[in-house]
């Protein structure tokens, strides 16, 4: 075919099968080959024929829209990439990309860790439309976690249950604010379910915020070396 351009535009319904795949096989390699996904079925690109520069693809309803992804052909399995009926696309391999801003509406999840240079939030400005409102992550060299509130004719913090798993009782700290006038607040005890607290008065009355790191996922290490990739 001209250009080495395949497109394929597969029948409406061809295949009624729950949980199958159909998959689009590449024979003919050359350079600059490219396969154009016009539905949004799941499909796998497979190439089966060894070429110099891969199999690129795109991926959306129209046709034109979607993501653009690149690859190695160095084994027979080619690239996988499965495009959901909702529009999800997953890459089963290491995907870089090389533009200026990427943008996805929807939720992401990272089974792993998130690294960045800076980390911000950044929404539509509530009373100035033509701003945005941009925040930045807290930082510091551990996985910390808090948890607020108020106590009031009581004299007892209890802690999430989940604390008991992801934290240690040696390393939890506690902040008193006093409501009302300035009567000591104080710490008595602290475990991992629940913190003790005294004041002067007898009642304690006080606003409370209560830090501890995240040890469930190992030591936090603020040194990494950098590693470079032969290619």
């Amino acid at each position: 075919m001209a250009n080495n351009q395949i497109t394929i535009k597969p029948i409406a319904n061809e295949v009624n099968a729950q949980g199958v795949n159909r998959f689009i096989t590449v024979t003919n390699n050359v350079t600059g080959t490219t396969v154009n996904l016009t539905q949004t079925n799941p499909e796998v690109i497979r190439v089966t024929a060894p070429g110099p520069s891969g199999v690129s693809g795109t991926s959306g309803t129209s046709g034109t829209g979607g993501a653009f992804l690149t690859g190695s052909t160095s084994t027979n399995n080619g690239i996988p990439i499965s495009v959901s009926g909702s529009g999800a696309l997953e890459v089963q391999s290491n995907l870089t990309f090389d533009g200026n801003v990427l943008n996805i509406i929807g939720n992401v999840f990272v089974q792993g860790t998130l690294d960045a240079a800076t980390k911000n939030f950044k929404i539509d400005h509530p009373t100035i439309p033509e701003y945005y409102l941009v925040h930045s992550s807290l930082e510091g060299p551990e996985r910390g976690i808090y948890y607020r509130g108020k106590l009031k004719a009581i004299d007892t913090i209890h802690l999430p249950d989940y604390w008991n798993e992801l934290t240690d009782d040696t390393d939890i700290t506690v902040q008193l604010t006093p409501i009302g006038n300035s009567c000591q607040h104080f710490v008595k005890s602290v475990t991992q379910k629940e913190i003790i607290v005294g004041c002067d008065c007898g009642t304690p009355h006080c606003f409370y915020i209560v830090h501890a790191q995240r040890f469930n996922e190992g030591k936090f290490n603020i040194l990494e070396p950098k590693k470079t990739k032969s290619l």
